[in-house]
């Protein structure tokens, strides 16, 4: 009887497939090759001509390799995403909102900036000192996990992408649920930004960039090293 995982072997060689793709799509195959043969047999179909036959199921062989491989790599780039912005982003966000969170609970004292005709912006000292130790951490984890540069950068700001992009879904939604909701003008908007977006954006940049940037051969030492 042909030994058909080595027949599946050369066939994928040509592939160039990782050893456990390579070793998933055997395990796969070579079972049903050798049933399907035995079937042919059994049919009273020579054993030339079965083992034609079977040969022909082996394209199917590398088909499916090759939707293993591209299924893999889809799933290790979607975990590399996970793991070097999209956790340190949102775990360093939900630390900055629960401060602030807590801040307002336990009422401390805000700075008031009066600055007419819009009205005064309120900012907390302590909460806007935090962001860069919030902006450091997540950029140093993105960096850890082997996250390039621009991925670093996003991950230690991202707290303040979000404020940025919340009066621009809130605003809109006031004023289709109440006609009578007061506009802020764009006046008003820009303060509303600059307090609660750019000046975070700013505070959190000054602690991101020395980890963003201070590591950005890590990787190349890495595998120089290896």
């Amino acid at each position: 009887m042909p030994d058909w995982e080595q027949q599946l072997k050369e066939r994928l060689a040509e592939l160039k497939l990782a050893p456990a793709v390579q070793e998933e799509v055997i395990a796969e195959f070579a079972g049903h090759l050798e049933d399907a043969h035995e079937g042919f047999l059994k049919q009273g179909i020579g054993a030339d001509e079965a083992a034609r036959r079977v040969r022909n199921e082996l394209s199917d062989s590398r088909q499916l390799a090759r939707r293993i491989q591209r299924a893999k790599q889809g799933e290790e780039n979607m975990n590399n995403r996970t793991k070097q912005l999209w956790l340190p982003a949102l775990v360093t966000s939900g630390l900055g909102t629960a401060f602030l969170a807590i801040l307002e609970d336990e009422g401390i004292r805000r700075l008031v900036l009066r600055t007419p005709p819009v009205g005064p912006a309120q900012a907390y000292p302590l909460w806007l000192l935090s962001l860069p130790v919030l902006g450091f951490l997540g950029a140093y984890w993105s960096r850890r996990a082997g996250g390039a540069i621009s991925a670093r950068i996003i991950a230690g700001i991202f707290l303040s992408l979000i404020y940025f992009a919340v009066p621009f879904m809130i605003l809109p939604i006031a004023l289709v649920v109440d006609h009578r909701a007061p506009t802020i003008g764009v006046l008003g908007l820009a303060w509303l930004l600059l307090n609660w977006a750019f000046l975070p954006c700013l505070a959190q940049l000054l602690g991101a960039l020395p980890a963003a940037i201070g590591g950005r051969d890590e990787r190349a030492e890495d595998r120089s090293a290896a």
